[in-house]
């Protein structure tokens, strides 16, 4: 295929229409290439960063597609053709976009992309998902932690609990009460004893 040419493949659905794209994902930004270069560039880097130091599976799950889209998108610029005709005639630092719906639901029709930009949009949509779970998740712990220290501190004192608390305090003083009588019984047991001794004599 030549630059600006189009091919239908599936349809009412997908074609192909091969242009060289020197802007930002979708053809955005496609009259700055130099802007357009550093953004991606700095947008690989803390990717790739990330990713490095991420633990989290279900980040790295994200960031997977983040990074294969980014790194892809900046690794085509240093071999894509420059751009034959058009606004942008004569700009290099290009990716090749070759993908275009061919439906016009919410202006699809108007975007061109290659394979790295749906990379990207998978890895931004998984990314999202993730962090709406988190948040949800979070917050329903939140609201449990909060409703279990509120019932713990509404319940009311166990009489059961008063009852294992007083007990061994009644029980040293029934012992103290009965600990003077049983000395007094045996000194009064030793007296006769002895008194029955000397009698005898």
């Amino acid at each position: 295929m030549e630059q600006n040419e189009s091919l239908s493949f599936i349809p009412g659905f997908l074609r192909f229409n091969y242009v060289i794209n020197p802007g930002a994902a979708y053809g955005f930004n496609s009259g700055n290439p130099a802007l357009a270069i550093i953004l991606a560039a700095l947008v690989t880097t803390f990717l790739t960063i990330v990713f490095i130091f991420a633990n989290d599976r279900k980040f790295l799950f994200a960031l997977t597609f983040l990074g294969a889209g980014s790194w892809a998108n900046i690794l085509a610029r240093a071999w894509a053709p420059m751009v034959l005709s058009g606004a942008n005639a004569g700009i290099k630092g290009g990716v090749i976009d070759f993908l275009q719906w061919d439906f016009t639901f919410l202006n699809s029709s108007t975007y061109i992309f290659n394979l790295a930009d749906v990379w990207v949009t998978f890895g931004v949509i998984i990314l999202v998902i993730i962090l709406i779970f988190e948040g949800l998740m979070f917050i329903i712990q939140q609201r449990k932690e909060h409703a279990k220290s509120v019932a713990i501190n509404q319940a009311p004192h166990s009489p059961s609990n008063e009852i294992k608390e007083t007990k061994p305090d009644n029980l040293s003083v029934e012992e103290d009460q009965y600990q003077p009588q049983s000395t007094t019984t045996n000194n009064a047991s030793s007296q006769t004893l002895t008194d029955d001794i000397e009698s005898e004599n």
